[in-house]
């Protein structure tokens, strides 16, 4: 996945998540993966705290514009 990522020439984020694990701190990693990466928006969600995976994947879209993710 990752050389399918660099290969793309577009900013992306991967992010995995941790079966079993918290959620609140499942979507505190997410959000911050999103805040931290070279999305377009990335500084648009830099704070955010979604109170669910909802929340959390809208921020995705504010953040995406013309990027590639991998969830």
């Amino acid at each position: 996945m990752q050389e399918f990522c660099d290969r793309s020439r577009v900013p992306y984020v991967v992010f995995q998540a941790t079966r079993g694990r918290n959620a609140v701190a499942e979507r505190a990693d997410f959000t911050g993966a999103l805040a931290q990466s070279a999305l377009p928006g990335a500084e648009l969600v830099a704070g955010l705290q979604a109170a669910d995976w909802n929340q959390a994947l809208r921020s995705m879209a504010v953040a995406v514009m013309a990027s590639l993710v991998v969830v």
